[in-house]
């Protein structure tokens, strides 16, 4: 398995991204806790999403996953 290394600048990068995008979801995860709205929650539902496709898509860079390997992760595969 491939081990990031955050002196390289390119995997420093996907990392501070990760980082940003795990406490994003975290955020998003505390405001759905407190609103009451169903719109505002699905709204929060939607960033959610985006935000772990984003984490999905640096995830799948850094190991070079090839789209056979992409198609085998999604399926639960691994």
């Amino acid at each position: 398995m491939r081990i990031m290394d955050i002196t390289n600048q390119s995997d420093r990068k996907r990392y501070e991204m990760l980082v940003r995008l795990g406490n994003r979801m975290r955020n998003l995860d505390k405001r759905k806790a407190a609103t009451q709205s169903e719109v505002e929650r699905t709204s929060i539902d939607e960033q959610r999403n985006n935000a772990q496709k984003q984490i999905y898509e640096l995830l799948y860079s850094l190991y070079h996953l090839s789209p056979e390997s992409l198609s085998y992760v999604e399926k639960g595969h691994v």
